[in-house]
């Protein structure tokens, strides 16, 4: 990877915003792992239902992914907005959390 961990992980935080809309979003983590090149996107929805999550899963697939699939793996992972993880994800140096 040519980008600090920070500059990728703001990137792909950005391009998620872009496409699902900050007004959908309650939380957004991006933990990036460059030793296995992989990323974690950890997010709440606004509007959290199994639909939503569909919705925004499909987004993902058809327009986050592709962005990055070369150089990366990608997983999403969807949590409630009062979930521990986005304060361990906050402290085990995280990138990208709004």
């Amino acid at each position: 990877m040519d980008y600090s961990p920070e500059t990728i992980a703001e990137a792909i935080a950005g391009t998620c915003v872009s496409y699902i809309g900050r007004e959908n979003l309650v939380h957004l983590a991006v933990v990036l792992n460059p030793r296995y090149e992989e990323a974690d996107i950890i997010m709440a929805l606004a509007h959290d239902s199994e639909g939503e999550r569909r919705r925004v899963y499909g987004i993902f697939l058809d327009e986050v992914l592709p962005l990055y699939a070369q150089e990366l793996a990608l997983n999403v992972r969807f949590y409630a907005a009062d979930a521990h993880i986005f304060t361990t994800a906050a402290a085990q140096h995280s990138h990208a959390l709004i």
